[in-house]
């Protein structure tokens, strides 16, 4: 996954918890990718019963971990 810094300053810019939808919906992945990497213990979240939530700085340090490209992706032949 590749993710641009304008997204990753996006996400840091929060002041509250941010809901799994939202990370989701901002990076373009899906809600279960997200607790996936919750579950893996990738990506810190707090949990108070059924409801999660993420530290904004947490997302965006982990999102930016994960980037991989400045360009943009060859595409396949």
């Amino acid at each position: 996954m590749s993710v641009p810094f304008d997204v990753i300053a996006e996400l840091s810019s929060h002041k509250k918890a941010l809901k799994v939808v939202y990370v989701a919906t901002t990076l373009g992945v899906s809600k279960q990718m997200i607790y996936e990497e919750i579950n893996k213990g990738n990506l810190p979240a707090l949990r108070f019963g059924t409801t999660v939530r993420l530290n904004p700085l947490d997302v965006a340090e982990w999102a930016n971990a994960r980037r991989t490209v400045e360009g943009p992706l060859r595409k396949a032949a």
